[in-house]
């Protein structure tokens, strides 16, 4: 049976229609008079018990069809895309504390300073917002909860609506071992807009007669104010910002003992595959148990694809380790772009063949040049630092990648093509279980004017598009 286009509406109209008719007749029928006048018995039987019966039959045999062919329409549905990701952005670090069944974990919120509402104050502008952190256990349970109010002043008014400018508010929390959810939520206190962001954690002991390592922090600035804790404004995240020139690795060590301890302490960065770079190496002497530390790293090191900083520290027999990945934010590339190779594949869509060719055939810095100059023709607001088709194009990609996979990468699939081309559709008809043909969905795009059919051909879940379609420049 090939495909049907009769969408969602027609097939609720109809079964609406088939139910109306079925009960107004059945209504007729129930009030007619038992006997047919002028005829004989014999005929006012036929017409009284016969027709009826007959007709009842014929309605239920219509009522019945109507039932088999509206179903797989009536399995038609908006297309729900993911939720709009949140502008706050969590992180989160474990360190020891002077006991084994308590884990001090420091929550770092960053706040795009263009979500805030500020308003002039005393030759600048000043927002204030309300920030309210909740910790729950994995059965829902509070655990805790920290709520304060914090107001962010800036000189300019240009900085408080740039898109690359952040606010980091910081509290930390005193938990058992075990699985805990962070809620943030944020309420502009002159707007009244609000914000929400959550990221689970899970939270692991440091037994005291261990060496005990904290989780490893990016950090940007950092304040040692003696006899209070350190501040500092961390990286959210796995990327260091290019426009710093070096940016510190801050940690906390705790050892089994009160006495002071001779300790090595080294950083190293790797490549996937490739030998490790010492980046820091120090003999030094720990003058109590639970000690901070802040290593200075060139970000000039930050050289490679998948990159990974590992801490180690050493006391005697005693070891422990932390590793995590690493790489560099560069300014003007979409925070969803890891890899600059594939994002180039991943521009067949937008970019035309001669494009394409220049790009891969540049090497190096040249390739990431080459790639941002050809983003910065699409630009739709080349006088912000923000390229927001660019945005748009590779979360299109990341949810491809995270819907649409079968046996190829979702953003290569022809569900994929599609939806980095045109977006959401805005309906979809899903037909897994006809009778006479292999599973199949029908995408409606109607301010568009089209529509997209997909069969699963090889019935493993690999949807093909029936038509051909041209995607080149139609981003």
């Amino acid at each position: 049976m090939a495909p049907s286009f009769m969408t969602a509406g027609h097939a609720a109209a109809l079964l609406l229609a088939g139910m109306r008719v079925y009960l107004l007749m059945s209504s007729m029928l129930s009030n007619q008079a038992p006997t047919g006048s002028g005829s004989s018995p014999a005929m006012g039987l036929y017409v009284s018990i016969g027709e009826p019966i007959l007709i009842r039959r014929l309605l239920a045999i219509f009522f019945l069809v109507v039932m088999l062919i509206a179903p797989d329409r009536l399995n038609a549905q908006r297309f729900r895309p993911e939720r709009e990701k949140s502008p706050l952005e969590l992180a989160v670090s474990r360190f020891p504390t002077s006991g084994a069944d308590s884990v001090q974990v420091n929550v770092f919120t960053q706040i795009p300073l263009d979500k805030l509402v500020f308003l002039a104050h005393s030759g600048g502008f000043k927002s204030t917002y309300e920030l309210s952190i909740f910790v729950v256990d994995k059965d829902e349970m509070a655990c805790g909860t920290s709520i304060w109010r914090e107001e962010v002043v800036k000189s300019r008014f240009k900085e408080t609506r740039s898109e690359d400018l952040y606010h980091i508010a910081h509290t930390s929390f005193i938990l058992s071992p075990g699985e805990y959810r962070i809620v943030a939520n944020l309420m502009d206190q002159d707007s009244r807009q609000s914000y929400k962001a959550d990221k689970k954690v899970d939270v692991t002991g440091y037994p005291l007669d261990q060496l005990a390592l904290s989780d490893i922090l990016l950090v940007s600035k950092a304040e040692d104010v003696p006899g209070e804790p350190d501040r500092i404004i961390p990286f959210i995240g796995d990327k260091v910002s290019d426009k710093v020139d070096s940016f510190l690795v801050y940690l906390a060590i705790r050892t089994p003992t009160e006495e002071p301890a001779r300790a090595s302490l080294s950083c190293t960065l790797g490549e996937k595959g490739d030998t490790s770079t010492v980046l820091y190496h120090k003999t030094l002497t720990l003058g109590s148990s639970l000690s901070t530390h802040f290593i200075s790293v060139a970000t000039s090191n930050l050289k490679g694809q998948e990159l990974t900083l590992t801490v180690n520290v050493q006391v005697d027999s005693l070891e422990a380790e932390q590793s995590i990945p690493i790489q560099i934010a560069w300014t003007g590339f979409s925070q969803l772009i890891e890899d600059v190779d594939q994002a180039i594949e991943q521009a067949r869509y937008v970019a035309t063949r001669a494009q394409l060719r220049k790009m891969r055939k540049a090497s190096g810095e040249t390739r990431r040049e080459v790639f941002l100059a050809f983003w910065r023709t699409l630009d739709p607001t080349p006088e912000t630092p923000r390229n927001e088709l660019m945005n748009e194009y590779y979360s299109r990609v990341a949810y491809a990648n995270n819907h649409f996979r079968s046996l190829l990468p979702g953003w290569e699939t022809d569900m994929g093509m599609v939806y980095i081309i045109y977006g959401s559709p805005d309906e979809v008809e899903r037909h897994p279980f006809d009778m006479d043909s292999k599973p199949y969905q029908i995408w409606f795009y109607y301010n568009k004017g089209m529509r997209f059919v997909f069969v699963d051909v090889n019935m493993l879940g690999d949807y093909r598009l029936i038509t051909p379609l041209n995607p080149m420049r139609s981003f």
